[in-house]
């Protein structure tokens, strides 16, 4: 399992998990409340009934102990109740504002936590969404590497002589799925200096205004390429390849379009070494030459 599908099922657990447990708080701090509002109601009750009580009893005993000759019994009576009623209201409102804050806070609390929780949740859905994306552009790129067309060189060693300019043919194959469109080459030999600065990059290349033709490739099909020197190579040119002072590279540099519209390269290069046959004594004239190829991996890769 790819680390994107667990991380997208770890997600989606957790944010239903975090969904269930703010259920079950949301349910148990409703309960809590109901139970708390009820338990307030009851005290309360019994509080002013208690109340109710005890300032009946004072009322009663001040209009007894101290009334005022000028004052009867019910003025007296009617002036406490007023004075305790307006003690009472200071009292309510004192409490109202503390519920007011009490409750001001708790929603508060509650909307940071609801914030809170989005915020978890959208990361998550953010998270997600992000992978399957990614997961998608994965299956994408696989598809694509599977059907497209690749188009290899085959590449032989080239036979060379002195006095004749160097030609060589070669096959340029789709060994892709799919056809190959706008393909187009060069190709060609250079003598170099041996061995090649490190700077060195590409070998050949289109001239200033050079034009290629292009063609399309079908899957398993080939063409064939041609390479040619620009002269012939002289016996001095033999003598210093032979010696090793100098290589002669064939390369070739091919460039194509995909089904999906996408631009590829192969780039082929190799340098041919000149080694004395065996069996020959050095100084014996004509000396047989053995000439093999060897792939210049620098600048031999495929996109």
């Amino acid at each position: 399992m790819q680390f994107w599908d667990i991380s997208r099922k770890v997600g989606a657990a957790t944010t239903q998990a975090i969904v269930v447990l703010l259920v079950i708080n949301v349910m148990l701090g409703t309960f809590s409340a109901y139970q708390q509002s009820l338990e307030l109601y009851r005290n309360e009750k019994t509080r002013s009934e208690d109340e109710r009580k005890k300032a009946a009893e004072e009322i009663a005993a001040r209009c007894n102990v101290i009334l005022d000759p000028t004052e009867t019994f019910r003025g007296c009576v009617a002036r406490e109740i007023e004075a305790y009623e307006k003690q009472a209201n200071t009292d309510n409102d004192l409490k109202a504002q503390q519920d007011m804050a009490f409750w001001a806070q708790a929603v508060f609390w509650l909307t940071s936590l609801g914030t809170l929780i989005s915020a978890v949740g959208l990361a998550f859905v953010w998270q997600s969404l992000k992978q399957t994306r990614q997961a998608i552009l994965t299956d994408r790129e696989v598809g694509h590497a599977q059907v497209r067309a690749y188009v290899a060189i085959d590449a032989q060693t080239p036979v060379v002589r002195p006095d004749v300019v160097p030609e060589h043919t070669f096959k340029i194959r789709n060994t892709g799925q799919s056809p190959a469109y706008s393909v187009a080459y060069i190709s060609g030999f250079q003598i170099l200096p041996h061995p090649l600065p490190s700077t060195t990059g590409h070998i050949g290349g289109l001239a200033p205004g050079q034009d290629m033709p292009r063609a399309a490739l079908a899957a398993g099909e080939f063409i064939i390429g041609e390479a040619f020197g620009i002269r012939e190579l002289t016996k001095e040119d033999f003598r210093d390849l032979q010696n090793g002072t100098k290589a002669l590279y064939w390369f070739a540099r091919v460039f194509y379009d995909d089904v999906f519209k996408q631009r590829h390269e192969t780039s082929f290069c190799g340098r041919l070494h000149f080694e004395p046959a065996p069996g020959y004594e050095k100084n014996a004239e004509p000396r047989p030459w053995i000439v093999s190829m060897m792939v210049d991996q620098k600048r031999s890769y495929s996109d």
